[in-house]
């Protein structure tokens, strides 16, 4: 009797409570395993999901040379197919004509800031930031770089604007191409002088000129001769054939029927003078016309304007 109780007691009290926690521990041991696997197999996939996507919001880029330095330009497309070594060749005059009917991708055309004798393509107001913000899979943006003041006076920026614009719609992807002019401080008042100059006439009798964006233009026309316009302009920055709003004023009515639709911000440090002249061109722009013109006052400052459009 003595020794059936020890078993019974042996066996309730230590071998089924051993045979119960090893059991447990192997189960406990494989849900364990089974879920720390599932949620490193999961992490890894979210992880691989949200770098492809990542790569895939990413601009491709590609820097061409339009002419000598400092006659760079970086190309942006949201398609790294978009811009092969065949789709930035050179227009055959004997294919030109073909596929005609395609038109091809928008292409924004932006010229920096910089009191016309600094900044670069590449900066972080003009490069990947605000192109990643104005790409979409019909619509490419270059960033252009121009000869920089004192040691290139202008208007060789307005010429190196017109240089760039040449180049980029001779490439092949851009054959059929419109074209949105893009330009912040310095570069919108380069952007402003050229649509205004004899180089684009062709541009704008062919219907190649979508629209026109201008962030703060300054020096729409030059009353007093600051260190810095001297510095751009030289010493004769005063004359009338420089002023901006004579020239867009005395524009025939036939010439100014084929301007762009324009839009302009005008930032918060944007007063005085330079929004009088600003609203001014606009006005003159919008005159006697049915085109969307638009012009917005924004909160932010000259810098910050920039970076609101890259958000």
């Amino acid at each position: 009797v003595l020794y059936g109780v020890l078993n019974l007691v042996l066996y309730r009290f230590v071998i089924c409570p051993l045979v119960c926690a090893f059991i447990c521990t192997l189960v406990c041991t494989f849900v364990c395993t089974f879920v720390c696997a599932f949620v490193f197999a999961s992490g890894c996939y979210q992880a691989k999901a949200a770098k492809l996507r990542q790569a895939e919001t990413e601009p491709t880029c590609r820097s061409l040379a339009y002419g000598p330095k400092p006659l760079e330009l970086d190309l942006y497309s949201s398609s790294t197919k978009n811009l092969s070594n065949a789709n930035l060749s050179n227009v055959n005059p004997s294919n030109e004509n073909q596929e005609a009917a395609m038109p091809g991708p928008d292409l924004i055309v932006c010229a920096h800031g910089g009191a016309w004798s600094s900044g670069d393509k590449a900066d972080r107001l003009y490069g990947a930031n605000l192109a990643k913000a104005l790409l979409s899979p019909r619509q490419d943006y270059a960033s252009i770089n121009y000869r920089l003041a004192p040691r290139h006076k202008y208007p060789a920026q307005i010429e190196d604007y017109n240089k760039a614009i040449d180049f980029l719609l001779k490439l092949d992807r851009y054959k059929n191409s419109k074209i949105v002019l893009f330009g912040h401080s310095a570069g919108a008042q380069i952007v402003a002088a050229w649509i205004l100059s004899p180089q684009a006439k062709a541009r704008l009798s062919q219907a190649r000129i979508k629209a026109i964006v201008l962030i703060d233009p300054p020096a729409l026309e030059i009353a007093k001769l600051t260190e810095e316009l001297k510095a751009a302009f030289g010493e004769n920055a005063g004359a009338i054939k420089l002023s901006l709003l004579s020239k867009l004023q005395n524009l025939p009515q036939e010439e100014r029927a084929k301007l762009p639709p324009l839009t302009m911000y005008l930032s918060s440090d944007w007063r005085g003078k330079r929004e009088q002249q600003s609203r001014t061109f606009f006005t003159l722009w919008h005159r006697n016309t049915n085109r969307k013109d638009k012009l917005i006052k924004v909160p932010e400052n000259h810098i910050g304007v920039i970076s609101a459009l890259q958000a």
